[in-house]
């Protein structure tokens, strides 16, 4: 294995950045934390929480709507009004980003989400984390789906296909795939770097699994909150942790070196 060190940050993504203006991502994390905390406090169950926010989720409008009255009655106005201040920091690209974009990719739900809708995608992962962990870890099959583009750049990536999709052959010691696919590992989660499979599949293959699935997703955030809804649909468990940013091709033409809390991954198997 070559010895590298692991890219260090702070990254900046096209569109978000959990580092905003700190040396580390762990700031981002106590933000959204104390932010879903308040939520729960207010509203004690995460499951009715989730569904609030479903509600809202692909609407823009409605979302502007709920943040123009400063209405913080309702789960969807508190998370609205409270993380358009609280986690603006670190989603400063969002506006820029839309207006470069070309007509047609302003379709794009994905591409073409706006800061309200990154803000509530970040509180929905956190929420989906507290209301599912439980269900994850006691599943009887744990798999965890990780994006290519935290492989080292300065290396030739060596993953290979084996059962679901490709592993890491830890051909790398500077490489985060590597790291995460060995903390993992260390939980019994096993990790496989997604590349081909779809998630329609892995439910047809591995949800009738004696103790069912469980399923732990990394990836950008408008992207990571839409697989781990589609997981809650099909009544997959499933826990997921966020890129530090966005810098993979399909949001910066090319793929550029990126992060993700390992700390926090520990800390959420654990």
């Amino acid at each position: 294995m070559k010895q590298c060190a692991l890219a260090t940050g702070p990254f900046h993504g096209k569109t978000y950045s959990l580092y905003g203006a700190s040396a580390g991502t762990d700031t981002y994390f106590r933000a959204v934390d104390r932010l879903a905390d308040e939520c729960v406090s207010r509203w004690p169950d995460p499951v009715l929480l989730l569904r609030e926010l479903d509600t809202v989720s692909a609407s823009k409008r409605k979302l502007r709507k709920l943040l123009a009255a400063r209405d913080e009655s309702s789960p969807a106005g508190f998370m609205v009004v409270q993380a358009a201040t609280r986690l603006a920091p670190y989603t400063e690209g969002v506006e820029a980003h839309l207006r470069s974009l070309p007509i047609l990719k302003r379709w794009d739900r994905t591409i073409a989400a706006s800061r309200e809708q990154y803000h509530r995608c970040a509180v929905e992962i956190e929420l989906t984390n507290r209301a599912l962990i439980g269900d994850f870890q006691r599943a009887g099959t744990r798999i965890a789906l990780l994006p290519h583009c935290l492989r080292d750049l300065r290396q030739q990536c060596q993953a290979a296909p084996h059962g679901l999709d490709d592993i890491c052959m830890s051909c790398s010691s500077g490489c985060y795939l590597n790291a995460v696919s060995r903390t993992l590992r260390k939980h019994r989660v096993t990790p496989y770097i997604w590349m081909r499979t779809s998630l329609r599949k892995l439910f047809r293959q591995l949800h009738s699994k004696p103790g069912g699935l469980g399923m732990l997703g990394i990836a950008c955030i408008p992207e990571l909150a839409a697989g781990m809804r589609a997981c809650r649909r099909a009544c997959v468990p499933v826990i997921g942790l966020p890129l530090d940013a966005n810098r993979c091709a399909r949001w910066m033409g090319e793929f550029h070196d990126n992060s993700v809390n390992l700390s926090r991954l520990d800390e959420l198997l654990a």
